[in-house]
């Protein structure tokens, strides 16, 4: 194997890592939110972020602020680390999505009860192969 491969799967492999501890579970938000009143708390402070980041007006922009729903790529976002706990750069969640699927996670946060779980914790990544020519 040569050096640059080397270098490449090593930091794949580094990505793949520190994806793993994304919290996936923040996913659930979107369905909570309407029910739980901590989650929708947790759901209006994600708003409010993804307003100021997206240079939108609370007042005139209502609607679509009201809309706006947790992504896969926002839990990774780092511009949302003191709301989702994310670590990559906005181009580096983009492009970690952009090669792997999130098909599967076992999360590490109990959201009935609140509390962090100990213990195992897995996420389950496919590579995304894209085919680029023509189809004879």
């Amino acid at each position: 194997m040569k050096n640059k491969d080397f270098i490449i799967k090593f930091k794949d492999n580094a990505e793949l890592a520190m994806a793993s501890y994304g919290y996936f579970d923040r996913l659930q938000w979107n369905i909570e939110a309407n029910n739980n009143i901590q989650m929708k708390k947790r759901m209006e402070k994600f708003r409010t972020q993804y307003a100021k980041l997206h240079n939108l007006d609370i007042k005139k922009d209502k609607d679509i602020i009201q809309n706006t729903e947790v992504t896969l790529l926002d839990i990774l976002n780092v511009e949302y680390n003191n709301v989702l706990g994310g670590d990559f750069s906005p181009t580096q969640a983009k492009r970690f999505f952009d090669k792997y699927d999130l098909l599967d996670f076992y999360p590490k946060f109990d959201t009935k009860n609140n509390k962090q779980i100990q213990g195992f914790h897995a996420c389950l990544f496919q590579v995304i192969i894209k085919l680029i020519g023509k189809v004879e």
